[in-house]
């Protein structure tokens, strides 16, 4: 199973590369990148690292728990533009931000069975805030 998973992933970053370079080649790439090399290289060192966790969260958590998880990813990007990018945003952002996030949540569970167990923090939900930590 594990080789599998690690051909779909390869496969991802392949697919990815050659869609990065399709686009190079269609726009004008001939200008060059003044982008620093070491910033590129954490640009794809985070990629891959949130993709490896989403992927890998999957032996933990269901599908629908991935992609509501993922269905948060707009909260942070919100919250640390405005904190460390100084970005300001209208209020029409934050309510569709939070009516997205709430409309996807209710989508997933909206037939879902308590089984009183309750919520605990494992390493499934780690690696989705890991996930979402790297993107």
């Amino acid at each position: 199973k594990q080789w599998y998973q690690r051909r779909v992933r390869g496969c991802q970053c392949i697919i990815n590369t050659l869609f990065a370079k399709g686009i190079l080649m269609v726009t004008d790439g001939s200008k060059g990148d003044n982008t620093p090399a070491y910033l590129t290289f954490i640009c794809g060192v985070t990629y891959v690292g949130a993709m490896l966790a989403s992927n890998s969260s999957l032996k933990w958590v269901s599908y629908p728990t991935q992609v509501l998880g993922k269905s948060c990813k707009p909260i942070p990007v919100l919250l640390l533009g405005v904190f460390f990018a100084g970005k300001r945003y209208n209020l029409i952002k934050y309510c569709a931000v939070v009516l997205i996030t709430i409309g996807v949540a209710l989508f997933m569970y909206k037939d879902g069975k308590d089984d009183g167990a309750g919520f605990t923090f494992g390493a499934g939900e780690f690696l989705l805030l890991t996930s979402l930590t790297l993107d």
